[in-house]
């Protein structure tokens, strides 16, 4: 894919709709803003400088004009019956979608990901100003997926790639599910946060049973993450939208990740208790 998505926010037509919303002229809309008309004329002629950026969706967020969620809606309203949208979080930009571009030890080694839910692709930026929000659509029905759920094999795969399998990296079970894995264009599995990868952590540790680490995870509801591993499979993604993250929406993502976080550590705590001498250990189950 040779296109470069690097500013591809839709800026001047996000601008004509607060307008055409709002009644404001462009003179009266800047004021609103923080910036001069002229800085506003200037950054829809050539793009918006970082900070014309967060100051213009602050006030549109803060205003109550959710533009990212509406958005999205639409697009899921017009997508055919074969299509999926995508959502790629990223701190500064990207150029194009890389397949080679994340590092071995990700969740599913290197390749493109995406989320399957807005906020989720949200939640992995948040800590970031300037972050943003690519929006792809894509038809994958004919490319090669391989599919994970909530289950002991998913964790098995997660750890291997975290490097947590090591003393089991030969073992039959696990050889069996990387080949699966390696041969694929698109990886789909849960969405592992750093909340839960500890509790993957102690799995792979042998601190707590399948069992128990399987109940602990389930409670996460960050969907499904799309690992897009091969040029055929990035070259089917069609670009539609780039959101940027204000500070005020980062702060809400924010907030809500410190609740699910605390509702995770409290399954896993109940989990311990209720399913204490159920599943297996990790070294009962790689014997």
């Amino acid at each position: 894919m040779h296109y470069n998505l690097a500013m591809n926010y839709n800026f001047r037509k996000d601008i004509d709709f607060i307008l055409d919303i709002t009644g404001n002229d462009l003179t009266s809309l800047a004021a609103k803003i923080g910036i001069s008309r002229r800085t506003l004329l200037y950054s829809l002629e050539k793009g918006p400088s970082e900070a014309v950026l967060e100051k213009t969706y602050s006030y549109i967020y803060q205003s109550g004009y959710f533009l990212s969620s509406a958005k999205n809606e639409i697009f899921l309203e017009s997508l055919n019956s074969k299509e999926q949208l995508f959502y790629h979080g990223s701190k500064s930009g990207i150029e194009y979608p890389d397949p080679h571009g994340s590092r071995k030890t990700s969740d599913l080694s290197n390749g493109f990901y995406c989320s399957g839910i807005l906020t989720s692709a949200i939640s992995f930026v948040e800590e970031y100003h300037s972050s943003s929000v690519y929006v792809f659509k894509a038809d994958l029905s004919g490319l090669k997926i391989c599919s994970f759920d909530c289950d002991l094999n998913w964790m098995l795969v997660i750890s291997y790639y975290r490097n947590k399998l090591n003393s089991y990296r030969n073992n039959p079970l696990v050889t069996e599910l990387i080949r699966s894995a390696e041969e694929a264009d698109v990886i789909t599995a849960p969405i592992a946060d750093n909340k839960m990868f500890e509790i993957l952590n102690l799995f792979s540790n042998g601190d707590i049973t399948s069992e128990q680490a399987l109940h602990s995870l389930s409670v996460s509801r960050l969907g499904k993450q799309y690992v897009f591993k091969t040029q055929n499979a990035v070259d089917s993604l069609h670009f539609l939208d780039r959101f940027y993250l204000c500070d005020e929406e980062r702060r809400r993502s924010r907030s809500a990740s410190l609740e699910r976080s605390g509702i995770i550590q409290t399954k896993l705590d109940m989990a311990k208790r209720e399913f204490r001498g159920k599943g297996k250990y990790i070294d009962e189950i790689l014997l």
